[in-house]
């Protein structure tokens, strides 16, 4: 059995984050907050809808993908 480590679990948080968009605190599904657009690149901001939960996350796309 392998020990996971503290990266190790955060990099797993973070890649769950990004690709389905769940709360890297709580585990919720994230709400799209904000969307800005800056040349090529789209800037998506979400929150976690839970009340007291602090998890917010801002993700960056090129505007092909979106």
């Amino acid at each position: 059995m392998e020990l996971k480590t503290h990266q190790t679990r955060f990099f797993e948080r973070f890649h769950r984050a990004t690709r389905n968009h769940i709360c890297p605190e709580c585990g919720a599904k994230m709400s799209t907050v904000n969307k800005n657009y800056e040349g090529c690149s789209v800037f998506v901001w979400y929150e976690c809808p839970e009340e007291k939960c602090p998890g917010q996350w801002l993700q960056r796309y090129s505007r092909d993908d979106i």
